[in-house]
């Protein structure tokens, strides 16, 4: 090889080498930049098709290989950072191009990897540093909490750098003992300029390094003079009790705060009183944090999460294990709503509502409800809509205390779902429903960003994607407002969301998830082995509204939103027809076509369904005598019954019947005295006539017409 030759361009290396499994030797790979500067004529685009056929001859299971195998013919390749690298043993050498031969003998390949050996070191060193120091130092930021924020974040970047090194040295191969390599890294690190806390000699560093190799990085990476007690002095127990009974306090006191009252208080008793980096490293002791955490935030705050234990709980086995019901304000832009205040009419903004049904095993939103005020009558909607949607209600259902919680409608709802079955459950912490709570953050970084309507999280929010800028908000409200803004077009943008949740798969946005299924289809597919069945007449119970009623004339007319509308009573149903008696009806807004009758003021003794008959129009075009005849057939079969029940009714003998002439019923006069005829003259069938006496017993069938008339002359 000339002197002076170039050995890297634009940081790929001109020789490298990498050991094979079925090679005993390395093989050497020449980088493309380099051959073609060795041998004249050859060409990019001659190496192309040779790249290509040699693809060819590669089995398809592996050519999607980083390096692929060797077939045994030339031009074997692979690419390592946008550099295509050659093997040297495939390189042809045959009359008159001889390409190998123009590179030199395998000796002298191996020397000049030798020479380029530290600059492929520097190379890989360099990558493996900056992506540590871009990104990985941050693992270590939870080692070094006891510290300042400066200090945590300059050592965790040195065990970043450390773990380059490390890194490097595995990879390399390199021997720890040469002294070059560690010139290089140290050169590296103080060209680099970010790295604190790290020795810039190379032999110290050398020594630091590979202390890491017995113990963990952050174990020896730390602050100078770290456990050095010269300056340490003992102090009274009680100016410790002093700085605990500040920390633990409600009102959050500052270090400083703190501090200076401690001072103050050791001026005033004549105690000595500690330096001020005493009492910072008290105070960032974890010990102290542990214990005074949960008192000084509060026991909801999110910083007291942490010094608080919890028991990790698993998902729902099956649908319909457990629904939680819960609601949120939408972040979308507000609409203008005219109210009037004070008589006069003034436009003020609303923001969507949204109540949801979650089912916890698959996700599914059961039922939404979107409203601009969060109340009991949305609650109670939203569960009708589920059970509705499902046909069940689940094994438990767990709510918050929402607005209207312990009102008379929302108690008689909870109470007849717990009597169908249902585990209610009421909490007031947003854990109690934390598959929901976790739900709606998803909802908003998954699902809303796509709307040109949505404007960010919520003010806890810490994620520095959660706000939009206040120019954009500005115009996307003024395009809002220009393009009629309002509750119908804010409820169909909120439909979409939900509807897009609902039926996209959970692989499409869910990391190391594999399940190819919507939410929807999951629940559909999932089994249901705990839901509680719900019927028709359970569902009036639990979900529908009602009012006193009295059946007449085989109906029952009432009026509901200012409307009168008539229900009818099956045929089927003639036993609490005929009784005529006060009931109380179940009905439903959603679903005026039927009602339900149960006993008065008792819902739970179900008695028939009604269903509507709207009124007959018999003139005019427009007359529907089709519609009319049913009806009225109805009313004949129910009329039927009644005459058979008279019937039945009157079978016995009255007197009063007879007696009554021409004023009575002329059918119940004739029976009533058949009736009597045949009981006086067959005493066996209860006849107790003093006329029975003189009858005589053996008196034959046809005989029996000339014995009526005898007593209807008698009469």
């Amino acid at each position: 090889m000339n002197q002076g030759q170039r050995l890297v361009n634009n940081g790929s290396l001109a020789v490298i080498w990498r050991k094979e499994r079925h090679r005993e030797e390395r093989t050497y790979w020449i980088a493309e930049w380099f051959l073609l500067e060795k041998c004249k004529g050859l060409t990019e685009g001659y190496l192309r098709k040779t790249r290509f056929f040699y693809r060819e001859s590669v089995k398809p299971s592996q050519r999607e290989k980083e390096m692929l195998p060797d077939t045994g013919i030339s031009w074997r390749y692979f690419r390592e950072q946008g550099t295509f690298y050659y093997d040297y043993t495939r390189i042809p050498d045959a009359l008159p191009t001889q390409y190998r031969s123009k590179l030199g003998t395998i000796e002298d390949v191996k020397q000049l990897s030798k020479v380029v050996q530290v600059d492929e070191d520097r190379t890989f060193f360099r990558v493996q540093l900056a992506s540590s120091l871009a990104v990985e130092w941050k693992d270590y930021l939870h080692s070094f909490t006891h510290y300042g924020d400066t200090h945590q974040e300059q050592l965790s970047r040195a065990c970043a750098a450390v773990e380059a090194i490390r890194l490097t040295v595995a990879e390399r191969n390199v021997d720890l003992k040469k002294q070059e390599f560690w010139r290089m890294v140290s050169e590296e690190l103080e060209q680099n300029g970010t790295v604190c806390y790290l020795p810039m000699n190379h032999r110290r560093l050398q020594q630091k390094v590979v202390a890491t190799l017995d113990k963990p990085i952050v174990q020896v990476v730390d602050l100078p003079r770290v456990g050095n007690k010269n300056a340490e002095k003992d102090f009274d127990g009680e100016i410790m009790s002093w700085v605990m009974q500040l920390r633990v306090m409600g009102q959050n006191y500052t270090n400083t705060w703190i501090i200076k009252k401690v001072t103050a208080m050791c001026a005033l008793i004549g105690y000595e009183c500690p330096s001020e980096s005493w009492f910072s490293r008290e105070l960032a002791k974890e010990e102290v944090k542990y214990l005074t955490g949960t008192a000084r935030f509060g026991e909801d705050s999110r910083n007291a999460h942490r010094y608080r234990s919890y028991v990790p709980l698993k998902n729902a086995l099956f649908a319909g294990d457990c629904w939680q019901v819960d609601a949120t304000r939408i972040n979308i832009l507000p609409f203008m709503k005219k109210v009037e205040v004070d008589g006069k009419t003034k436009r003020r903004e609303e923001f969507v509502i949204l109540v949801a049904v979650r089912d916890v095993h698959s996700g599914d939103l059961v039922a939404v409800h979107i409203d601009t005020k969060e109340d009991c009558a949305g609650y109670i909607n939203v569960m009708r809509q589920a059970v509705r949607n499902t046909g069940h209600l689940p094994y438990e259902v767990v709510f918050d205390r929402f607005p209207g919680h312990n009102t008379d409608e929302w108690e008689l709802v909870k109470t007849s779902m717990e009597r169908c079955g249902t585990k209610v459950t009421v909490t007031h912490k947003a854990n109690g429903k934390a598959k929901l709570e976790r739900f709606w953050s998803t909802f908003q970084t998954v699902f809303m960003q796509d709307s040109d309507k949505y404007y960010g999280e919520g003010i806890l929010s810490r994620s520095i994607f959660a706000r939009k800028s206040s120019e954009y908000l500005k115009s996307a409200r003024k395009a809002a407002l220009a393009s009629g803004w309002d509750f119908e077009k804010a409820w169909d943008e909120v439909v979409g969301m939900v509807e897009c949740y609902r039926t996209r798969k959970l692989s499409d946005y869910k990391r190391n998830c594999k399940i190819d299924l919507s939410p929807s289809e999951l629940y559909a597919q999932s089994e249901k082995l705990n839901v509680v069945a719900v019927s028709p007449s359970q569902m009036a119970q639990c979900f529908w509204l009602f009012k006193d009623a009295t059946i007449n004339g085989g109906m029952v007319k009432t009026t509901i939103l200012n409307v009168d509308y008539f229900y009818v009573i099956a045929v089927e149903d003639y036993t609490v027809l005929k009784e005529g008696r006060k009931v109380t009806l179940g009905y439903d807004y959603d679903d005026l076509s039927k009602v339900f009758l149960f006993e008065r003021n008792n819902i739970q003794h179900f008695l028939c369904e009604a269903q509507e008959q709207s009124r007959v129009i018999v003139t005019g075009p427009d007359a529907n005598w089709e519609e009319y005849g049913k009806a009225n057939a109805r009313n004949n079969a129910i009329e039927k019954k009644r005459k058979e029940d008279l019937e039945k009714a009157t079978e016995s003998v009255h007197d009063v019947n007879m007696l009554m002439g021409a004023l009575g019923d002329k059918g119940a006069a004739n029976a009533s005295e058949d009736a009597w005829v045949s009981s006086s003259l067959n005493p066996s069938q209860g006849g107790t006539s003093n006329v029975d006496k003189n009858v005589d017993k053996n008196v034959e069938v046809d005989e029996f017409e000339e014995v009526k008339v005898s007593f209807l002359e008698m009469m």
